[in-house]
């Protein structure tokens, strides 16, 4: 098959700027090529056999440059085909060919690399206003090429276009040319001649850029651009308005709840100022009831101190009393005529007795309740230092919820301004719909805030109530402790003064009892001195008795009159020594 293009001196002008050939093969137009002096001429071929004779038959001329590459519309791996045929080689296999040439046979096939035209032309930095030529002869290729070269936007920088295409496909893959000139003249290429004097089957057709189509098709397709631009702004003006519709409603409940929200806030802030007023009456009573614990810790001071004041009096009255006692056993044991003065003191001494173990269970009774007061007192003041506790933690609710007031107050003023900058942007419609869109969201967030926080405070609001509640009842089971304590300070009062009443008359009776003692001392000494003088006589009168007495019947006589003044005088001996012995 010979392949020749119709490049020659009727379509091509005297001088060009650039030219461009993929699929040179041999090259026969080189020559002719080269007397229309091109500023640069770039020769591309896939066969390395072909491109190497090619570049020695360009080596003398620097401005051709021939490059061995396998241009195809997808880069990648490929594989070559060389037929026995000059200049049919391809990246296809050539099944329409072998029916116009029976005889066509594969002399090889090898892997390649396939690329794209782009990257062979950015090189040469082409542009529009250049006289740029472009000659493809691609078996099976040719489309994906000028598709691959008008997606780069490069197709539109060749004024003039040479085609060698069959007139239906001779290779696998292939489309025929009618196909390619008519996508050709939908990019603005303009048929100019068809040269079919070397291969009718496969004629090089020449095309030019029409730039007054190209323009008109860029116009088109700039409208229809615009118009499918402007179908979706309206349709995206449609939904927009429907969002700012929308958004406009969501504002309006955003408002009605903030109002809402408003209205719980003055609502919990009436509350807060009710707790406030309620937290100072509870510290007011609870001052008053530290005031009370002080004075009935004074008054239980008061009422230790004299309690102490009377065991101590208690236990002097004790010792004196044993000593009493003691000596009124002594007393008792001393005469016979004192028997009944006896008697009747040891009934006093019981009455003291008995008297006394009263006291003494008086004095444990007062014990327990001076510790069951000790107790209650340090109740009471662990009752003030978690009632002062609950108190810190109201002021800190207070302080908490106006912090959380002036935060909505900001908050408010916050939406009050968003406002005004929506009603002030109402004109911009897009820029409105955003404002918009973003002011929900915050608004819902806000929202969502607000709802947690009315729910928090309304929480705390119960809380405050039932604590309020509990301190209520606190404070009245104090009240009530307090009543009865200082019931019981009377009692003790007036168990106090009778304990007073009862020792002045032990005193009473003590004085009476030393000075009956005095008595009883005084006769003691002096009938023990009566008994000394009788004592002395009866000595003195034995002595005389025995001196004068020789009988026996007198000694047995005065014996008789002796013996009761002996048994007297042995009985008061006796009664004497066991007194002495009491008395150690």
């Amino acid at each position: 098959m010979q392949r020749e293009t119709a490049v020659n001196g009727n379509q091509m002008q005297q001088h060009i700027d650039v030219l461009v050939h993929f699929g040179a093969g041999r090259c026969s137009e080189l020559d002719k090529y080269l007397a229309l002096q091109p500023g640069r001429l770039l020769l591309v071929e896939a066969d390395p056999l072909l491109a190497e004779m090619l570049h020695a038959r360009a080596a003398a001329f620097p401005h051709v440059q021939v490059c061995c590459a396998a241009v195809a519309g997808v880069a990648g791996p490929g594989r070559f085909y060389r037929y026995n045929l000059p200049d049919a080689g391809s990246l296809h296999a050539a099944s329409g060919l072998r029916q116009l040439f029976p005889g066509l046979r594969t002399l090889e096939q090898f892997d390649v690399e396939m690329v794209r035209p782009e990257s062979l032309l950015h090189p040469l930095r082409l542009a529009a206003e250049q006289d740029n030529f472009l000659v493809i002869d691609l078996p099976g290729e040719e489309l994906p090429v000028l598709q691959a070269l008008q997606d780069s936007r490069q197709l539109h920088l060749f004024r003039q276009l040479y085609l060698n295409c069959g007139r239906e496909p001779l290779y696998e893959g292939s489309v025929a040319a009618r196909q390619i000139l008519n996508w050709l003249q939908e990019q603005g290429f303009d048929l100019l001649a068809v040269n079919d004097r070397q291969d009718p089957d496969r004629p090089c057709w020449s095309l030019q850029r029409n730039g007054s189509r190209l323009e008109v098709i860029s116009l088109r397709t700039q409208l229809e651009r615009l118009t499918l631009e402007r179908d979706e702004q309206m349709q995206l003006a449609n939904e927009r308005q429907g969002q700012l519709d929308d958004a406009m409603v969501r504002q309006a409940d955003l408002e009605q709840q903030l109002a809402g929200l408003q209205v719980q806030i003055a609502t919990l802030e009436q509350t807060r100022i009710d707790l406030e007023q309620l937290a100072g009456e509870r510290a007011a009573q609870i001052e008053q009831l530290a005031q009370a614990h002080d004075a009935q810790t004074q008054l239980a001071s008061e009422r230790q101190q004299l309690l102490d004041a009377a065991m101590i009096r208690q236990a002097d009255l004790e010792q004196q009393h044993a000593g009493l006692q003691a000596q009124v056993a002594t007393l008792e044991q001393t005469r016979i005529d004192l028997e009944q003065l006896a008697g009747e003191r040891a009934a006093q001494i019981e009455q003291l007795a008995q008297a006394h173990d009263a006291q003494t269970q008086l004095a444990s009774e007062r014990q327990q309740l001076l510790d069951a007061a000790m107790i209650r007192q340090a109740d009471l003041e662990q009752q003030h230092a978690g009632l002062q506790a609950q108190v810190a933690t109201l002021e800190q609710t207070r302080i908490d919820l106006e912090q959380l007031a002036g935060e909505r107050a900001a908050q408010i003023e916050q939406l009050a301004q968003a406002h005004d900058a929506q009603t002030q942007l109402a004109s911009e419609r897009q820029q409105l719909l955003d404002a918009a869109m973003i002011r929900q969201a915050d608004l819902e967030q806000q929202l969502a805030g607000l709802q947690a926080q009315v729910a928090m405070l309304a929480q705390t609001r119960i809380d405050l109530e039932q604590l309020a509640g509990e301190r209520a009842a606190q404070v009245e089971q104090l009240a009530r402790d307090c009543t009865g304590f200082k019931q019981e300070l009377v009692d003790a009062r007036r168990t106090t003064t009778l304990s007073v009443k009862l020792q002045t008359l032990r005193e009473a009776d003590l004085k009476d009892l030393q000075h009956r003692y005095q008595e009883l001392v005084t006769r003691q000494e002096s009938q023990h001195q009566l008994l000394i003088v009788l004592s002395d006589r009866l000595s003195a009168a034995s002595g005389y008795l025995h001196q004068l007495a020789d009988t026996p019947e007198l000694e047995q006589l005065l014996a008789r009159q002796l013996e009761p003044v002996s048994g007297n005088v042995s009985r008061q001996a006796r009664h004497d020594m066991n007194k002495t012995g009491t008395v150690e």
